[in-house]
C-alpha cells in the first residue's frame, strides 16, 4: 500500500516496514522546499524532512514521484 505525506517522529521509517507500507516520496521538493524547511519546522524536523537513506536502512523500496 503507498504512503504519501508522511511525517512523524524519527523512528517514522521502522514503523512504515512494519506496517508493510511503500513509501512514495516527492524527491523534487527537497529542492524546492529547503530554503524554506529549517525556518518553518525547525532544526530537528528540518534534518528528518527528507529520509530516504532512512527509508532505505529499514528496507522499505520508496517509489519516488513528482507532481507533474
Amino acid at each position: 500500500m503507498p504512503s504519501q505525506h508522511v511525517s512523524g517522529a524519527a523512528n517514522v521509517s521502522a514503523a512504515l516496514a512494519a506496517a508493510g507500507l511503500t513509501p512514495v516520496p516527492n524527491p523534487l521538493h527537497a529542492l524546492t522546499d529547503a530554503a524554506m524547511l529549517r525556518p518553518r519546522l525547525g532544526a530537528d524536523r528540518a534534518a528528518r524532512a527528507f529520509p530516504l537513506a532512512s527509508l532505505a536502512a529499514a528496507g522499505l523500496r520508496p517509489a519516488l514521484a513528482s507532481d507533474w
